[in-house]
């Protein structure tokens, strides 16, 4: 470029302007003519050839009726009615005989006049599953359900039971299995049993996704007493391991309550590790693991858990950290009348209200209250005090009468030496009688408070029982040994469910895997070890 530049820079050149019309020189060489446009004449267009798309289906139906001794005396009859032919057919054919006719080699059937008139198959199996492979399977019929799919079916074709030829197959059909959903997932509630005292009975469980707090801890351990529904709370670090639960589980329960019967966990890695199942196994103590992803085994603490959101969110304006009020929430949960029992967690375990900031300085009985304050809202579920307190009366009567004859009679079996004893018994008689009295009192109040806190327990379960069975609990499946099941894939590892990059594509059962042991509405299975799952599932996370 710079050595024509420099050949052209020797001229001088004057630049001036002609018209196009008049450059035709210059047209021929910048103008090729390969390059101009044309324009098509839409008379000249013409089709070269034309491509009919065909399918072997219906010359295969055609060729299957050989084979159907039904169809042959249809077609035979259809191709030539009259009295003599319709004589000829099976006595099961001539009450619809009218309603089939022939076009084209192809037997066809109408349900009534002027209706869509449909291809009759014959009685071959591996052709119906041929075009239920067309009207289910195909990627362009979509997988649908039973009834799309016998409506998509009978807008072409008609054979004998159709209806439950098409339930039957799609009912069996194993992606339709994996991939639609479960009409019941809810089996009928099975109630825990009734503690008859505090503390027999615990359920525990974690709480996670807190943020840090200036240990860096960012979860709760829960305990709450199945009885008097009492709750301890305590921060742990997200990695809490086995043996820093169970050294938690001997600070705050152990230390205080003793050792339950009966502890319900969650199915969590921490409950669930050897050393832990150690720890109970010598101990004692019954383990009662909840269902996996059933989080309503252990439903009382997982409502722990929801209410202890609220109040941490509730304080969360009033302190630094999230662990300091701690003390505080778990102070108003047990401080406050909890709706089964019709108590307090702290009166049921002590029969005495804790001492407020604002009473301080102030004479209290120790000893009254404990139910609803509101008597319009729950009136079933508060102590009837005056039977209490009529008990009471008639028991302290009779505790009185007994000591005056026994006082009578210990006076008169010390004989002469009555006189310097009886004065010294009969003091000491006088100070025991109100610490008799009171601890009389206390008793007969601490047993009427746990009848009516089993009793008030108990209908509760019953009701929520019931509620429950009444809304969505339709799942009534019950599963033989060594029967085939499918798994639910929710909550379960995307390791185990599918190969898809995205959870979204998984389906919503794997399997089958066989059955190798019921436990009530729960089902242990055959699971490959490669999954690293608990073989032991929900009757509603499985399906037949």
């Amino acid at each position: 470029m710079a050595r024509w530049l420099s050949f052209f820079a020797e001229y001088d050149f004057r630049v001036e302007y002609k018209p196009g019309r008049l450059n035709v020189v210059a047209d021929a060489l910048s103008r090729r003519p390969d390059y101009a446009v044309k324009t098509a004449d839409a008379n000249r267009i013409g089709v070269e050839s034309v491509s009919t798309p065909s399918s072997s289906l219906i010359d295969d139906v055609k060729a299957a009726y050989a084979s159907d001794a039904d169809a042959k005396q249809l077609l035979s009859y259809a191709s030539a009615p009259s009295d003599e032919t319709r004589r000829k057919l099976a006595p099961h054919l001539r009450a619809r005989a009218h309603r089939y006719r022939v076009h084209e080699g192809l037997l066809l059937y109408s349900a009534v006049d002027d209706d869509v008139i449909r291809i009759v198959v014959p009685n071959d199996y591996d052709l119906r599953m041929r075009i239920m492979y067309e009207y289910h399977d195909a990627p362009t019929a979509g997988h649908p359900g039973r009834e799309k799919t016998y409506v998509l079916l009978t807008r072409d074709f008609y054979w004998n039971h159709q209806y439950k030829w098409v339930h039957k197959y799609v009912r069996a059909y194993e992606v339709c299995q994996r991939v639609k959903p479960a009409a019941f997932s809810q089996a009928l509630l099975q109630s825990l049993s009734t503690p008859s005292e505090c503390w027999q009975s615990i359920s525990m469980d974690f709480v996670f996704g807190l943020p840090p707090d200036s240990k860096r801890r960012t979860g709760v351990v829960v305990f709450v007493d199945q009885f008097s529904k009492m709750v301890h709370l305590a921060a742990v670090p997200a990695e809490v391991t086995a043996v820093q639960t169970a050294r938690l589980f001997v600070d705050m329960v152990f230390k205080h309550h003793g050792m339950p019967l009966d502890i319900v966990p969650g199915r969590d890695p921490r409950f669930t590790a050897r050393f832990w199942q150690e720890v109970f196994t010598l101990l004692g103590t019954q383990l009662s693991m909840s269902t996996a992803d059933h989080p309503q085994t252990d439903g009382q603490t997982e409502r722990v858990n929801r209410v202890l959101g609220d109040v941490l969110k509730s304080y969360a304006h009033s302190f630094q950290q999230w662990s300091d009020c701690l003390p505080m929430a778990e102070f108003a949960i047990n401080n406050s009348v909890h709706a089964s029992t019709g108590h307090t967690p702290f009166y049921v375990n002590a029969m005495r209200h804790p001492r407020l900031l604002s009473m301080l300085g102030m004479v209290t009985s120790s000893l009254s209250g404990g139910g609803s304050t509101v008597a319009s809202e729950q009136p079933q579920k508060r102590a009837d005090t005056d039977t209490v307190s009529a008990m009471t009366t008639r028991r302290q009567a009779a505790f009185r009468s007994r000591n005056k004859t026994t006082d009578k009679n210990y006076g008169s079996a010390q004989g002469t030496d009555g006189a310097q004893a009886g004065p010294a018994a009969g003091k000491n008689a006088v100070l025991n009688k109100p610490f008799s009295t009171q601890a009389m009192d206390f008793v007969q109040r601490r047993q009427a408070v746990i009848r009516f806190v089993q009793d008030a327990i108990a209908a509760s379960v019953d009701r929520q029982k019931l509620n429950a069975d009444n809304v969505g609990r339709g799942n009534t499946n019950e599963f033989e040994k060594g029967s085939l099941v499918l798994l639910a894939t929710q909550n379960l590892p995307r390791h185990a469910v599918s190969d898809f990059g995205a959870s979204k594509l998984a389906p919503r059962f794997i399997g089958p895997f066989t059955v190798l042991e019921r436990h009530g509405n729960a089902y242990t299975l055959d699971i490959p070890s490669s999954m690293q799952l608990h073989p032991t599932f929900y009757v509603g996370r499985l399906k037949p």
